[in-house]
């Protein structure tokens, strides 16, 4: 149901994520799909079970790698490599 607004107008109920298999989470990161599924095991990436499927969402996922950068230093070599 959605909620009325100043103005009259009504709020758009917010459109929800699909959840996406393990192998679409994998290849989102990068990394092996065996390495990605041990990951949701561990609870390191969110996951949902869904009888004997295991789905993310990818924002989930991709909050879980932001959640992961390391900062870059700045170079000593004044900006050489």
């Amino acid at each position: 149901m959605s909620t009325p607004t100043a103005g009259n107008q009504q709020q758009e109920p917010a459109e929800s994520e699909r959840y996406a298999p393990v192998k679409e989470g994998a290849a989102f990161l990068g990394v092996p799909v065996n390495t990605f599924y041990k990951m949701c095991l561990a609870r390191l990436i969110p996951s949902y079970k869904m009888g004997k499927l295991r789905r993310v969402k990818l924002s989930e996922v991709a909050a879980f790698a932001e959640s992961h950068r390391v900062e870059a230093k700045p170079s000593r070599c004044g900006g050489a490599l």
